[in-house]
């Protein structure tokens, strides 16, 4: 049994910015531990590997949604990274942070320090911003020298220059940095890249760290319960080639596991609903009701349409000449559609005219996106592209509970999709504003045909489903995502029976099913991400978000927690002689953060100081 001063849980996105900066210093001992393989796959580097990272089984959890009542009874496909660097090894590594109001609100709700001013200085540190003398105003925005690096395109395909002049010419602003002075418009996505390839978190903070003597990084380690001893988080125990093993940490447990995986590890740890937890016959530790509830997530709607120029990639034996070249281009060069993120284009607008800012996000990718890329069939027989709507801001709230007390048995997740009318409607909004887009001129030479045949060709949504007069009285025709199993024939979605509504499509970005500044559920709170009632368990990732930030895409707390784990844990630079707190990049601690730790310590059971305070998660 091995005792490090903290043991981190999950060496996903933000478990990876957590491991570089407590070992920062050399003053800690740490370990990382991580269920899934070192990200040694050649297809996480490549930034168009995205669908074999989707498909596979060693690299994705492939967790899927209990089947979801206003979605006609489906269940939904989450994928998760499964590797070092976690979702941001799979993702389609879109920069993007979200609106200053997303963490004005945050603040707003006690969370002191998350206001867009006070971590704006973080984002600008942690990224190396290759744009920033390129783009007038980035310096105030953007930073340079960071461990992240942010890139423009090597390649942009033409489908992504006619949505953005198709956006424009619908009415829409364009803009030249979402992440900058203004967010609504359309344009361009910076990506997480460096010299054509992905930048992880793995590789941007991990990567860096792991020649550290203090810093010891365990993969195919499953934790299986947090330790505790009285009130204090005392270790991990985890199951890794086959066998059990324990880590004791003298000062904090941390959780990166997830927005599903952390409450899962704390239900299996005793630490939640009461109730729940001796359902599966396990021995309560500490009630605390908020964990795993107030689950959010994104959901999507897709136009598809069939286009004649064969910009679209496609696995067509037509193709085949392309992707050799695609192939030699990468292989010497880092350049052409290798390069691609293949969601290169998007934009962000707002539902209708009285909303304050965006509340809807649009990404064009130039294939046919059939079943999160689990079923290829229609890459071999179309060239098309797709226009995915995802609603930012939804009311609904799910869950995630346990299935078992097996610690290798999957959580139930109920996403709850669709729970509220206002959900619906923005859905149904921002489809027919994607739909105007497609229509104009800019997309006249690559348009062919928008599944007119549905049956046939089983290409969505297709005229059969417009939004029609009748529909007036607040009915909608259902809106479509690739692949309805059961077309609707044009019936109004707010009339139909749920057995029809088969068009819709989880987007993934799962956060808060751990807590937040919630009295009632008492889960992680406040500015330094603790638990409420636990001592030396901290939690930094997707799942102590208080609501969803306005993006799909990764660089705060969303699927890739990078500013978080950096703001929560300012810690990471040490001590000096005098005992006055340094730190070595991201900020300096609040006044008299030090005694109130060395406070908290003191009040600790002898043997157990130094163990810390709280169950970190987001802001």
């Amino acid at each position: 049994m091995n005792t490090y001063d903290f043991v981190i849980v999950g060496g996903g996105s933000a478990g990876c910015v957590l491991a570089n900066r407590l070992s920062a210093s050399g003053k800690w001992q740490v370990l990382l531990l991580e269920a899934g393989p070192a990200d040694s796959n050649p297809f996480i580097k490549i930034p168009n590997g995205v669908i074999p990272l989707i498909r596979s089984d060693a690299l994705n959890w492939k967790f899927w949604t209990t089947p979801q009542k206003a979605c006609g009874g489906r269940p939904m496909f989450w994928p998760r990274g499964r590797t070092l660097g976690g979702s941001s090894a799979i993702n389609a590594m879109c920069y993007i942070r979200g609106h200053a109001w997303d963490y004005d609100h945050w603040a707003s709700l006690g969370n002191d320090g998350w206001s867009y001013r006070d971590v704006l200085p973080y984002f600008r540190k942690m990224e190396n911003f290759e744009a920033i003398d390129k783009l007038p105003g980035a310096a105030e925005f953007h930073g340079r020298g960071g461990p992240l690096n942010v890139a423009e395109h090597r390649y942009v395909n033409p489908l992504m220059t006619a949505f953005v002049d198709a956006a424009q010419q619908a009415g829409h602003k364009k803009t030249d940095d979402f992440n900058g002075a203004q967010q609504e418009g359309v344009g361009y996505f910076h990506v997480m890249q460096k010299d054509g390839e992905r930048c992880s978190n793995a590789h941007g903070f991990l990567a860096p760290a792991l020649g550290r003597p203090n810093l010891k990084v365990i993969t195919g380690a499953q934790a299986a319960r947090v330790l505790f001893e009285g009130k204090c988080a005392a270790g991990v125990r985890y199951l890794h080639n086959g066998r059990y093993a324990e880590a004791l940490a003298r000062r904090e447990v941390i959780l990166s596991a997830g927005a599903i995986g952390s409450p899962h590890l704390l239900l299996l740890s005793g630490v939640g609903p009461r109730a729940q937890i001796e359902q599966h016959g396990i021995q309560p530790v500490h009630e605390l009701p908020g964990v795993g509830e107030n689950l959010q997530d994104h959901l999507d709607i897709h136009v598809t349409w069939e286009e004649k120029t064969r910009h679209a990639m496609s696995l067509h034996p037509a193709s085949l000449w392309r992707s050799l070249k695609a192939l030699f281009q990468y292989l010497f060069g880092r350049r052409g559609e290798l390069t691609t993120n293949l969601a290169q284009a998007g934009g962000f607008l707002k539902s209708d005219a009285a909303q304050p800012i965006p509340d809807l996000q649009w990404h064009l990718v130039p294939f046919i996106y059939s079943d999160h890329g689990q079923n290829l069939t229609p890459l071999f027989k179309y060239y098309a592209f797709t226009l995915m709507t995802c609603f930012l801001r939804p009311e609904s709230r799910g869950n995630v509970r346990l299935a078992s007390a097996d610690p290798l048995a999957r959580p139930l997740i109920d996403a709850n999709y669709l729970a509220t009318p206002r959900d619906m409607e923005a859905l149904v909004q921002g489809f027919k504003q994607a739909r105007k887009v497609l229509e104009q001129p800019a997309f006249a030479p690559h348009r062919l045909l928008e599944h007119p045949q549905a049956r046939r060709n089983r290409l969505p949504p297709g005229r059969h489903l417009q939004d029609g007069p009748r529909c007036d009285g607040g009915g909608r025709r259902a809106p479509a995502c690739a692949w309805p199993r059961q077309p609707a024939r044009g019936r109004c979605l707010d009339h139909a029976d749920p057995g029809r509504r088969q068009h819709q499509c989880a987007d993934h970005h799962d956060c808060r099913a751990c807590g937040g500044p919630d009295p009632a559920g008492c889960g992680p709170r406040g500015g330094r991400a603790r638990l409420c009632g636990r001592a030396g368990n901290r939690r930094c990732d997707g799942g102590e978000i208080s609501k969803h930030v306005s993006f799909r895409g990764m660089a705060a707390p969303r699927r890739g927690p990078v500013v978080v784990p950096a703001r929560c844990l300012r810690f990471g630079g040490g001590e000096d002689a005098a005992g006055q707190r340094t730190d070595r990049g991201y900020g300096s601690p609040p006044p008299g953060e030090l005694q109130q730790r060395r406070a908290a310590d003191a009040a600790l059971p002898a043997g157990r100081q130094q163990c810390g305070v709280g169950l970190g998660a987001h802001p």
